[in-house]
């Protein structure tokens, strides 16, 4: 059940991956100024992300317990 778990959050990360270059790549970040709803996407992006790994080392380490 964890293994299922573990696989469709990290599914979840690569499409997230996938947006965020996305995004990065759309975005001149060799500008000035870069819109600021553009640095919020990417953070909040980012933020999931890590909270999504946080989740998988929790459940790995519930597992082996």
């Amino acid at each position: 059940m964890e293994n299922k778990i573990i696989n469709k959050i990290r599914i979840s990360k690569r499409r997230l991956s996938k947006i965020y270059n996305l995004i990065k790549k759309n975005t001149d970040t060799e500008a000035r100024m870069i819109d600021s709803d553009t640095l919020l996407m990417l953070q909040t992006i980012s933020k999931i992300d890590e909270e999504l790994t946080d989740i998988i080392y929790m459940i790995l380490d519930n597992k082996n317990s």
